[in-house]
């Protein structure tokens, strides 16, 4: 492909874009499906503290090239099919009569990289901010997340996925995006955090001061698992991360 570098796409640097920008959901819809057809959405500048509802169809942005979006389709399925097994396992859990014991095995390669292509897709289409107002600078995304995302390279230092030793939030019919904001002028985003399905995963992104580290406190990165335990019924889902 002949180098072209789309201006509205967010992988541009990578020199290989398409001629045409697609509308792009920066959360799959196939998750989004998973929660309802109407998702009460949370923690962008441009609800302003509020909760608002919208149809699937109405989050979305055009924020990728044709052959960027559909390189990714792949990290849209495995996400689909991980976010399948969380609910069943969330069900299953909370049905008392149940007795069963399932464990299941989960890349947690590709649903780091899922959760840093939501981050991409929603800081693109200017659904983060500081101090409740959206930031004002669209940067370019680094080459390691770019990396990580279009050709499965780990990511350096202590970014990735997190989670905090919280039990399972039972939170509204929706989802909540919590972003961590450098103090200093440039106001690049450390660190967000994405309640799915009642649980809140967190993706470290950048260092947090001049030659620190990614690392959350409180918090583990690349956990083992999740379990879901209700008397005589337990539900695995273990990450593998080699």
């Amino acid at each position: 492909m002949k180098e072209y570098s789309h201006p509205r796409c967010y992988a541009r640097s990578l020199l290989n874009c398409s001629k045409t920008i697609m509308k792009e959901h920066y959360i799959s819809s196939s998750v989004l499906s998973l929660i309802g057809t109407e998702l009460e959405i949370s923690g962008t500048p441009w609800l302003k503290g509020q909760i608002k509802k919208l149809t699937i169809n109405n989050i979305t942005s055009n924020i990728l090239c044709g052959n960027h979006n559909s390189q990714l389709h792949r990290l849209d399925d495995y996400a689909f099919d991980f976010f399948s097994l969380l609910k069943k396992s969330t069900t299953m859990a909370n049905t008392t009569n149940n007795i069963a014991h399932e464990r299941t095995i989960i890349s947690g390669k590709k649903i780091e990289s899922w959760f840093i292509k939501l981050y991409l897709g929603a800081h693109w289409s200017g659904q983060f901010g500081k101090d409740g107002a959206p930031l004002k600078t669209k940067l370019d995304p680094e080459k390691y997340l770019l990396d990580n995302v279009f050709n499965d390279i780990p990511l350096p230092h202590d970014f990735g996925l997190y989670l905090v030793n919280l039990p399972i939030i039972k939170t509204f019919n929706g989802i909540s995006i919590t972003s961590y904001v450098c103090p200093i002028a440039n106001s690049k985003i450390l660190a967000i955090t994405c309640s799915l399905l009642g649980l809140p995963f967190t993706i470290s992104l950048r260092e947090a001061i001049h030659n620190g580290t990614g690392k959350i406190d409180h918090g583990q990165r690349h956990p083992r698992g999740i379990t879901f335990e209700n008397g005589q019924t337990k539900s695995e889902l273990i990450f593998d991360w080699t």
